[in-house]
Order: structure tokens, then C-alpha cells, then sequence
């Protein structure tokens, strides 16, 4: 079971990311998926062990339950992931306010 919850030009908030409940912990997520929802970087996923997948997946698939404990290692708790995507949010909302903004102004 292969789940990408984050479609190609899909915008998600990074509020809508946590960890799972533990009833999850053996779902498979997407790299990408993991790196958006957890915020993990590229170095992180050579200490975490790919799942094996029946068929031919879209790519490496990752166990949930691997994925939160390489998310906590990186951000030391579920409360600072949830900081850092607060910050993040904020931030990608804030200049988006200014990118609209300096449309309207250049409309006048």
C-alpha cells in the first residue's frame, strides 16, 4: 500500500502534516511526501530503510513509523516539527500576501 497525498501543483498547507496515529506506522508514504510532511532532507533518507513494495511502485517507499522516528531525530520532538512547519507556513503565506499585493499595484 503506497500512499502520495501530495498531488503534482496541489497546494497543501504544512499544517495539515503530523505524525500518524500509531494504527499507521506500518503505511507506506513517498519520499516526497515524507520530505514535505516531515521535512526531512535528502541526507536523512540514507539512515532510513526502504520498505519493500509489491509491484512496481512510482519509487522508494518508506515505513511511517521509520520516517517519524528519523522526523524526531531531525527535530528533536512532534512539537518542534509542528514549530518549523508553523514558521514555514507563515513564511510561504506571507510572501504570497506580497506577491498578490504587488500584482494589485502594478494593475493601477
Amino acid at each position: 500500500q503506497h500512499t502520495d497525498m501530495g498531488g503534482v501543483g496541489e497546494k497543501r498547507s504544512s499544517l495539515d502534516y503530523g505524525f500518524r496515529p500509531v494504527s499507521d506506522a506500518d503505511a507506506l508514504m513517498s519520499q516526497w511526501e515524507a520530505q514535505h510532511r516531515y521535512l526531512l532532507h535528502e541526507a536523512d533518507f540514507k539512515r532510513i530503510p526502504v520498505a519493500p513494495q509489491d509491484g512496481d511502485g512510482p519509487g522508494p517507499a518508506y515505513r511511517v513509523a521509520d520516517l517519524e522516528r528519523a522526523a524526531e531525530q531531525r527535530w528533536g520532538s512532534e512539537k518542534e516539527l509542528k514549530r518549523e512547519q508553523l514558521r514555514r507556513e507563515i513564511k510561504r503565506r506571507r510572501k504570497e500576501l506580497r506577491r498578490q499585493s504587488s500584482l494589485h499595484m502594478a494593475k493601477r
